[in-house]
Parts: C-alpha cells; structure tokens; sequence
C-alpha cells in the first residue's frame, strides 16, 4: 500500500509536470502512515512494516497519524 501510493504520487505529479526528476522528487516524498484500527487492528509489526516500507522505497521519511494522538509502541 505503501509504495503503490507513492508511486501514484509521482505518476500525478508527472502528468502535471513531464520534465519532473523522478529520482530527486522520491527522496523527498514524505508520506503519512497509519496507527488507528479501521478494519485491521495496528500493532507494531503492522506499523514497523509501514516505515520499512517507506524506507525501502527511499522516501524522506514518515509522519505517523492517529486522531487521537494515541501511538502504538513500536520500534520508530
């Protein structure tokens, strides 16, 4: 989910703009990852798995997001 998200952004952001650097513009990509239970309970290793995802793919980072601001202890 991860990386098809990712690689949807920058299929966007080069529809808009066909002389985009691909390479440069994954290593800012910054996206948000999920820790809130909406059909499949967010343990650690579901949320560890986000953020190898996102490393893997070479993003910049990750912003964890729960409304409630309750964080699941995981290896961050």
């Amino acid at each position: 989910m991860i990386k098809e998200s990712l690689d949807q952004a920058l299929v966007k952001l080069e529809a808009v703009n066909p002389e985009i650097d691909i390479k440069k513009t994954r290593k800012i990509q910054r996206p948000w990852i999920q820790d809130f239970d909406i059909g499949a309970v967010y343990d650690a290793d579901k949320i560890e798995a986000q953020i190898k995802a996102t490393r893997d793919y070479g993003a910049s980072g990750w912003l964890l997001l729960n409304a409630r601001n309750v964080y699941t202890p995981a290896r961050y």
